[in-house]
């Protein structure tokens, strides 16, 4: 298992988390995941397994829509998306890869999650 560390753009909200060595990607197709255009860890991880560092208590906005059941937060300073709990696994996180520190998405094999049909 690897550590992987991760931030906003200006470093208001970092993250960091274990796990195996990430080599493919997740776009999902619902209306806000096709207009952020992230690619996000096809993997979840625990509540318990994602340490969230943030500069100020309020540093972490919450974005939900529809029946409130996915929780999209964001950078109340910059705007960028770091992480999600998911619909499917409530409290269970997705990162951005594009979040992360010495991290490339350029090359990696990325699936479509049809979440517009949900």
């Amino acid at each position: 298992m690897k550590t992987y560390r991760g931030s906003c753009h200006c470093g208001d909200v970092k993250f960091s988390f274990k796990q195996d060595e990430i080599t493919e990607g997740l776009r999902c197709n619902c209306s806000i995941c096709k207009r952020r255009g992230a690619i996000m860890g096809n993997f979840v991880i625990p509540p318990n397994d994602l340490t969230i560092n943030l500069k100020n208590d309020d540093s972490l906005g919450l974005y939900e829509f529809g029946d409130k059941s996915a929780h999209h937060y964001f950078c109340t300073n910059c705007g960028i998306y770091p992480f999600h709990q998911t619909f499917r696994m409530p409290d269970h996180y997705r990162v951005n890869l594009g979040c992360l520190d010495d991290f490339e998405t350029d090359g990696l094999s990325v699936d479509v999650f049809d979440g517009k049909s949900l």
